[in-house]
């Protein structure tokens, strides 16, 4: 009994190491879809009872090929606490969203595509 119970912590452990890694590229997708911008998420955290931590979030402006891509903006961190019952729908609600240390620039090539 006692090796089943260390079997199932260590599934349970590897389950939310991969579940995490799936939030944070999961998270960047639909931001660049969003956006057209290239995002990346340093680290990803959930728990149902502290909701879904992101971590080291950034956004690229994508170089033309002949330049490189420049930061458009930074996050330290955002933590959302949502209402679970509504994570799996369309439009999922949410309690609190936290945006912590959001730095960000606005390149002059990036004005001159926006006229």
């Amino acid at each position: 009994m006692g090796s089943a119970l260390v079997v199932l912590c260590a599934l349970g452990v590897v389950a939310l190491l991969v579940s995490n890694a799936i939030i944070a590229r999961t998270t960047e997708r639909k931001l660049a879809g969003l956006t057209g911008l290239h995002w990346t998420v340093d680290a990803a955290r959930w728990s149902p009872w502290g909701g879904i931590r992101l971590r080291g979030i950034v956004a690229d402006v994508p170089g033309d090929g002949q330049s490189l891509s420049s930061t458009l903006c930074e996050v330290a961190e955002v933590r959302i606490e949502p209402y679970w019952r509504t994570v799996f729908r369309e439009r999922p609600r949410f309690r609190m969203v936290e945006i912590r240390d959001p730095r960000g620039e606005v390149p002059l090539e990036l004005l001159a595509t926006m006229t």
